[in-house]
């Protein structure tokens, strides 16, 4: 989490499935996100979001079929190290086949779950999602208490706007 001035932090997310930024603005959330379905920008100011949030934890559909992959790379790996024949190019692929299964492995035991924090708009036409897990994971929970304070400052704000007007 970075901040280049008093008015402006990033949180960067990283998960099996997604990876994004969000760029917390005195007056607005701007979000940026990738995923295997495809990518999104958007920008949405603190008064249309909720101060409440929910959270969800969720395992990527595609989770069961990599560990069948890293299973199986491993298995050819160690079968070919220890029954197959001795030959110095099987050896090499032997070992890049449990090194790759075991390297899969491991990525998998760490991103197997994502926490999502979801912040919803007042009138529903978009959200603010993040996970607790990549670069910024240490900076979750006080990224999490900046947003609902830069939340009800907005909303404070945009009411007393209104009182004034009125």
């Amino acid at each position: 989490m970075t901040g280049t001035d008093s008015n402006e932090m990033t949180y960067r997310f990283a998960t099996f499935a997604a990876r994004g930024t969000i760029w917390l603005r005195h007056d607005s959330v701007r979000t940026k996100t990738r995923t295997h379905l495809g990518w999104w920008e958007q920008t949405i100011p603190l008064a249309d979001l909720r101060p409440q949030y929910g959270t969800l934890r969720a395992t990527p559909q595609v989770f069961l079929w990599a560990c069948i992959f890293a299973l199986v790379f491993a298995g050819t790996g160690i079968y070919g190290l220890f029954w197959g024949a001795w030959a110095i190019p099987q050896k090499s692929v032997s070992i890049l086949l449990l090194a790759t299964g075991l390297f899969l492995g491991r990525y998998l035991l760490k991103y197997r779950k994502s926490e999502w924090i979801i912040f919803n708009a007042y009138d529903e036409g978009g959200r603010v999602g993040y996970t607790r897990q990549g670069p910024d994971a240490c900076a979750c929970d006080a990224f999490t208490e900046r947003l609902v304070g830069a939340i009800r400052k907005s909303r404070a704000e945009s009411s007393d706007a209104a009182d004034r007007r009125s």
